[in-house]
C-alpha cells in the first residue's frame, strides 16, 4: 500500500471506484458519505464532522475543531504525508460547491511544491500539475487534453503526438491557448521548462 486516496465530499462517481485499490483511504468529512454508499472502508476520517448525522466508532477518526484555516481535505492530506505517503489521489474534490473545486485543484500544486505526486480524478478525467517536467500520455485513440498555465507564464512548452502541436511556446494566465488539444492514436509528450501547468486528460 503505497498510494493515499482521500475522499472528499464533492461528486463522485462510480467509475471512480477504480482508484481506490491497495491504498490508504481518508474520508474528508462528508466523503465519508460516498463511502457508505459504495461500501467502501475507509482506514481514516479527519474532518469537523459538521457534514455527518453520525459518527462511526469502528473507524480512526481526526476530530478538526470547526474554526480552522483548512479545509478538511488540506487536513486529511496533511495526514497522509505525516503516515509516510508519496502518492495521493483526490476523489470526489470537483463540483457542488466552486470554491472547494479550486481549494483542492491549488492543493495540487501544493503536493508538487513538496515533491509528491498528486491527482484529482473524476469520472475518467484526471487533473495533475506539472513543474519544469515532462510527461508522456498513454496513447488513445481519440478524446481531448488541455494546459493551463498556473504561474504567469510557461516558457518551452512543447507539445508532441497531438492534433495540435508546439514547440517551446510560452503558455500564459490570461489566454487559453492550450485548451482542448486531441489524441490521435498516439502517446502525446509533454514538456515545461520553466513553469507550472494544469494538465486536464
Amino acid at each position: 500500500m503505497n498510494k493515499c486516496v482521500v475522499i472528499s465530499g464533492g461528486v463522485f462517481y462510480k467509475s471512480d471506484l477504480n482508484e481506490i485499490k491497495d491504498s490508504f483511504i481518508i474520508c474528508a468529512d462528508s466523503g465519508y458519505k460516498h463511502a457508505l454508499k459504495y461500501n467502501i472502508k475507509p482506514n481514516l476520517l479527519v474532518g469537523d464532522f459538521d457534514s455527518i448525522e453520525e459518527i462511526p466508532d469502528n473507524i480512526e477518526i481526526k476530530k478538526l475543531n470547526p474554526i480552522k484555516d483548512e479545509t478538511d481535505t488540506f487536513e486529511a492530506i496533511e495526514e497522509g504525508i505525516l503516515r509516510g505517503f508519496k502518492e495521493f489521489i483526490l476523489l470526489g474534490a470537483l463540483g457542488k460547491r466552486e470554491e472547494h473545486a479550486i481549494a483542492n485543484i491549488s492543493l495540487l500544486i501544493y503536493l508538487k511544491n513538496r515533491g509528491f505526486a498528486g491527482k484529482i480524478v473524476q469520472n475518467g478525467k484526471t487533473f495533475v500539475v506539472l513543474k519544469d517536467e515532462s510527461i508522456r500520455l498513454d496513447k488513445r485513440k481519440n478524446g481531448y487534453f488541455s494546459l493551463f498555465s498556473l504561474s504567469a507564464t510557461c516558457d518551452g512548452v512543447s507539445i508532441k503526438n497531438a492534433k495540435y502541436e508546439l514547440e517551446r511556446a510560452t503558455l500564459t494566465q490570461d489566454f487559453p491557448l492550450g485548451i482542448d488539444n486531441e489524441f490521435i492514436n498516439l502517446s502525446p509528450e509533454i514538456s515545461i521548462k520553466n513553469g507550472t501547468i494544469l494538465l486536464i486528460y
